[in-house]
């Protein structure tokens, strides 16, 4: 599956390390990274990070990266 919108990719991913931005916004930014790229290895490292919001939401959108990707 090619990615979809790459360009906005490095935008989301900026606002999800925001600490500063609402947990929802950083949750919505890492859910909808994960149905544009297929490559989850890129949110790898936010599946171990501090914050509990980033880390479920990365495990969740890699998981979704995953299940398309078996589609």
């Amino acid at each position: 599956m090619e990615e979809v919108n790459c360009h906005s990719v490095p935008f989301l991913l900026d606002s999800v390390l925001n600490d500063d931005e609402a947990p929802i916004v950083r949750h919505e930014a890492l859910i909808a990274v994960g149905e544009m790229i297929d490559e989850k290895g890129r949110l790898a490292h936010l599946a171990e990070h501090k914050d509990d919001i980033v880390k479920e939401s990365a495990q969740v959108a890699i998981r979704n990266i995953e299940n398309r990707l078996k589609e």
